[in-house]
């Protein structure tokens, strides 16, 4: 949507309002509404200078936040492979002692099976 202002100091002074067609869709302003419109540039241009630079801190602060995300990711990612290689190495450890119970179950059954000759040799004896 557009406004058109309708100036009626310049229009009446250059004689020229019979050669001139008018807009309808002219908004007609007095000296003195001109003049408010002028000064309200300037706290309209600090406010979009205040958002501006809020616009930036705010692009500043997403950017400071992911780098410290990738960087926390990157972390999360070096914990996990850690904790991966520790659960292998888990899982090494578990079955080594699984084996070493098993020749200790052994060696209990020979020296049962051992003891239960000399035993018997005692006795024949």
């Amino acid at each position: 949507v557009y406004f058109y202002r309708k100036d009626k100091v310049r229009s009446t002074e250059s004689g020229a309002e019979d050669d001139f067609e008018e807009n309808p869709l002219s908004i007609e302003l007095d000296q003195s509404a001109a003049d408010d419109k002028a000064g309200e540039g300037e706290p309209a241009r600090a406010k979009l200078a205040k958002m501006q630079r809020e616009g930036k801190d705010a692009r500043a602060q997403v950017q400071k936040l992911q780098m410290e995300t990738q960087q926390q990711q990157a972390e999360i990612q070096q914990q996990q492979d850690e904790l991966q290689e520790h659960q292998a190495e888990n899982q090494e450890l578990r079955a080594e002692v699984q084996q070493l119970q098993a020749k200790a179950g052994a060696l209990r059954c020979y020296s049962f099976s051992t003891e239960g000759c000399f035993s018997r040799l005692n006795r024949r004896c």
